[in-house]
């Protein structure tokens, strides 16, 4: 069956604090993790702390580019928004609905498209 979003991104969920800047610490990871190989560098990394209700959204040049300005603050302050009202859950749900309609829109998908990152939800331990 094919898929209807490309899905070139990955939920990174913090387990604990994080430590400084929460739009630093997901730049880390993004590198960290290696998710600017993509070919059209449009991977997109959501990173989430719950416990200390913090989230950061990175996204690689080709995606970043593709968006008008404001998208990446927007997307985060709605899902923030959830979290305050400890819905966090609905809150990673909104920013990744919202980012892969972002996905869908810029990079369509093509007959011999492939997933070139994992749709893993990593907890971190």
């Amino acid at each position: 069956m094919p898929r209807a979003i490309p899905r070139e991104r990955y939920v990174y969920v913090l387990h604990g604090i994080v430590k400084g800047e929460p739009l630093e610490a997901a730049r880390q990871k993004f590198t960290r993790m290696k998710m600017e190989a993509t070919e059209q560098r449009n991977g997109v990394l959501l990173y989430i702390s719950p416990a200390d209700h913090k989230a950061a959204i990175w996204g690689d040049s080709g995606i970043h580019d593709a968006t008008r300005k404001d998208f990446w603050n927007e997307v985060l302050e709605e899902m923030l928004s959830f979290f305050r009202e400890g819905r966090i859950v609905d809150g990673i749900c909104l920013g990744v609905g919202r980012i892969g309609e972002l996905i869908k829109a810029q990079y369509p998908i093509l007959e011999n498209d492939k997933n070139e990152l994992s749709d893993d939800v990593i907890l971190e331990e």
